[in-house]
């Protein structure tokens, strides 16, 4: 506001009429003046706080990312641990029973085995027999 504007204000609000070489108006000069000042001070403190607050978080935002990271691997690491367990007790409990198979198997083929020594000896007994039958059978 010019000083006419602020003189033509007095003057209705308050019922005086002043002049422009009244010195109330020097208290309007000296306010705008502290004023004007007050602005300046205010706006190098904000951009300094700007500042401070721009590198706080900077700072905040690399300790984050950091936290973060940390926590991502960690988690990382667990679930390599955890699947590295499973796949072990899986192999492990896989080759359990591979081994049952082959016991089993084994076992089956003792079976069959003595089976065939049986029957082997059975048919050797019969061909000794029949040999023998025949021998009687030829000199009868």
């Amino acid at each position: 506001m010019n000083k006419d504007e602020l003189i033509k204000l007095i003057a209705k609000e308050n019922n005086v009429i002043i002049g422009k070489d009244d010195p109330i108006l020097m208290l309007v000069t000296a306010t705008d003046y502290l004023i004007k000042k007050f602005e300046l001070e205010m706006k190098n403190i904000l951009s300094e706080n700007r500042e401070q607050l721009e590198l706080n978080l900077f700072q905040h935002y690399e300790s984050t990312k950091q936290i973060s990271e940390k926590i991502l691997n960690a988690s990382l690491n667990a679930s390599k641990k955890t699947l590295t367990t499973h796949i072990k007790e899986s192999a492990t409990e896989f080759k359990k029973l591979i081994n049952e198979e082959i016991l089993a198997a084994k076992i089956d083929i003792e079976v069959e085995s003595k089976k065939i020594g049986f029957y082997s000896k059975i048919n050797l007994i019969l061909l000794i027999f029949t040999i023998l039958l025949m021998i009687f059978i030829y000199f009868n």
